[in-house]
């Protein structure tokens, strides 16, 4: 699963027109991420939609148990181009793997 999952699901859904908001909430790194950063994006799997977006009951502890790191052995990782950190580039080249200097 990609972190942008839940966002392009949300945002190809044309057959309504409605406000939508997203936000970032940033958790403590899972192994993986450490190495990159101090924090990374709280992930959810599909099956914590529902109680995370308000569709199901959840009580506090749980939505806040949401906020774990995402397992490691979930993800991938691979170097990009330093492009990546320029908002004038947006095009599909930016997340192409590039052999690790």
């Amino acid at each position: 699963m990609t972190a942008c999952r839940l966002f392009n699901l949300v945002g190809r859904n044309t057959a309504r027109i409605e406000l939508l908001e997203t936000a970032a909430q940033p958790t403590e790194p899972n192994e993986l991420c450490a190495a990159l950063h101090n924090r990374m994006p709280a992930i959810l799997a599909p099956e914590a939609w529902p109680g995370w977006l308000g569709e199901q009951p959840a009580d506090e502890a749980h939505v806040k148990a949401l906020l774990a790191p995402y397992p490691s052995d979930g993800m991938i990782c691979w170097p990009v181009s330093p492009r990546i950190g320029n908002v004038r580039h947006h095009d599909p080249t930016l997340i192409e793997p590039i052999t690790a200097a």
